[in-house]
């Protein structure tokens, strides 16, 4: 199970399944919002990155459904 202080990578993909940006981050916060599991986390690398617009997200807080991240490392790294 995904918790506070995991280092995760999160997997954007356009409707085609095409991969569009691979980035990584610090899970800050972990709850269910209508039966789904949603997670925020820090954005702190950018692994891949297919647009401009993904690079802007780093240092940026990021809310997304937690089946579209793999938690990398457990306690991997810093919150700011």
């Amino acid at each position: 199970a995904m918790k506070v202080g995991d280092f995760i990578e999160d997997t954007y993909k356009t409707f085609n399944g095409e991969i569009v940006a691979i980035v990584r981050g610090v899970i800050t916060e972990v709850f269910e919002d209508r039966n789904i599991k949603v997670i925020k986390y820090h954005c702190s690398q950018i692994h891949y990155s297919d647009s401009d617009s993904t690079v802007s997200m780093l240092g940026q807080v990021v809310q997304r459904n937690a089946r579209t991240c793999t938690v990398l490392s457990e306690y991997g790294g810093k919150v700011v």
